[in-house]
């Protein structure tokens, strides 16, 4: 039998505490700044829509028998979602066309969560992994491009011959700036961006979704817009983040070229 005490009618004060936890203006603060940094620092941010569910499904439980308040805390987390989604969409410039009034609010919810996470949360890694990836996948094509333009007798080409294989891997490495400049300058279709990341981890769940809202046919056809590829790569291009996201790049592929054994 349930304790009685659990079920005390909420007062005005109550209510008022309710709505205050949701509409937190420090977490808003923080959601709101997340949303329009070009990149949020750190490989792994705080992820606010989880903080703000978290409240959201101790409110649904503590209140679960009062309507008035379940619909009210309910509104907030849909309006909080459209705000996400609007924010996402003006910032790298893309349509998704995902509207709450035509379909189930958990799925409205599960699609907007998802974009956040590949787009905001995921951001930085996912950025990390699309250049490790596109430099691994065609490391024959860029080696012998780039053995082309390269000073043989250079001295940082000296000293990458004493770590690595061959001179394939030396000049990846050592023209990696300029590798990962050209990428960015030549790619043309948008959805290749999305298809490179997607298919380094197809089962991983935010990529499921964007997969879905962009490269595949289905009831949700977002598409992006012209200033998508800039807006994407933009932290590449900017001295605040290119140094350190470079680095990382280049940490990541020194891990999968062949070396010298030692």
């Amino acid at each position: 039998m349930e304790n009685s005490n659990d079920f005390i009618y909420p007062t005005f004060n109550d209510k008022a505490e309710v709505i205050e936890q949701l509409s937190d203006k420090i977490l808003m603060q923080n959601l709101d700044e997340q949303l329009s940094a070009v990149m949020v620092q750190g490989l792994k941010p705080v992820n606010i829509i989880d903080v703000f569910n978290e409240r959201f499904n101790m409110i649904n439980v503590k209140y679960r028998e009062y309507d008035d308040i379940l619909n009210q805390v309910l509104d907030m987390k849909i309006s909080l979602h459209e705000r996400v989604l609007l924010k996402l969409e003006e910032r790298f410039d893309f349509q998704s066309n995902i509207e709450v009034d035509k379909i189930l609010n958990d799925e409205f919810f599960l699609y907007v969560e998802n974009l956040y996470d590949f787009f905001v949360i995921n951001y930085k890694a996912k950025l990390i992994s699309l250049l490790t990836n596109y430099i691994f996948d065609n490391r024959k094509h860029l080696s012998k491009e780039y053995k082309a333009v390269t000073d043989k007798k250079d001295l940082g080409i000296i000293s990458l011959k004493k770590v690595f294989k061959t001179l394939d891997e030396v000049v990846i490495i050592y023209n990696l700036d300029e590798i990962i400049d050209g990428f960015i300058n030549t790619v043309e279709e948008n959805e290749y961006i999305i298809e490179i990341i997607v298919n380094n981890d197809e089962m991983e769940a935010s990529n499921t979704i964007v997969s879905e809202i962009f490269l595949e046919d289905s009831v949700i056809d977002g598409f992006f817009g012209e200033e998508f590829k800039n807006n994407f790569f933009k932290p590449l291009t900017l001295d605040e983040f290119s140094y350190d996201l470079n680095t990382r790049i280049k940490n990541e592929v020194v891990k999968l070229l062949p070396k010298k054994n030692t």
